[in-house]
């Protein structure tokens, strides 16, 4: 009777400690969407974020941005906060994390960016946004925006997912130069078969 009474409380406790976990994710509302969207490299492309919540989970919020491409890349560009609350961050405060103190407020809004890359032909993007507590360990709130080209950009012939860009100036110079050599090569055989011929 003992032990069924112990499990009881163990499996109350862990209930209540779930429902507590799940609570906690999910008191921060949030909301991803599209704003100025380009593909075009070396650009910037802008979406916008609002956060909701009924009461302040904590004194300060970190905001993270994240992001995947398709295909991936190790020369993805960067996704940063641009205005928090309608304030815009110095160029040292854009970053792709954010620790915001919201005192009063029940909601806010924010715009970020993603500033695209050189010379890499993306299909797809997904952005992910998490509120967190200040110390990142726990996940308050979050949302997801997925970028995909449609069928009329990836026929495009002008954007293609090959791109060669080479300076071939710097080279001209020596390919001139072994080619005269080749050239000058030959013509001294040349000569000189003639003279054996003789």
């Amino acid at each position: 009777m003992r032990h069924t009474r112990r499990w009881k409380i163990l499996f109350l406790a862990l209930v209540f400690l779930c429902t507590g976990t799940a609570a906690a994710a999910g008191s921060v509302q949030t909301e991803l969407k599209e704003a100025e969207w380009t593909w075009d490299e070396s650009s910037i492309a802008s979406f916008t974020g609002s956060v909701s919540y009924a009461e302040l989970p904590c004194e300060k919020l970190l905001l993270r941005l994240s992001f995947k491409t398709d295909p991936e890349s190790t020369n993805r560009g960067d996704v940063v906060f641009h205005t928090v609350n309608g304030k815009k961050l110095t160029i040292r405060k854009q970053q792709p994390e954010y620790v915001f103190m919201p005192e009063d407020l029940k909601s806010f809004d924010f715009t970020a960016n993603w500033k695209t890359p050189e010379n890499v032909f993306f299909t797809r993007v997904e952005i992910t946004f998490q509120v967190c507590t200040e110390d990142g360990e726990t996940v308050l709130g979050e949302s997801k925006l997925l970028m995909q080209r449609d069928a009329s950009e990836l026929a495009n012939k002008e954007d293609g997912k090959f791109r060669l860009r080479i300076d071939f100036s710097k080279w001209t110079f020596w390919v001139a130069v072994a080619a005269g050599m080749i050239w000058l090569l030959a013509i001294v055989r040349i000569l000189l078969n003639h003279k054996r011929m003789k």
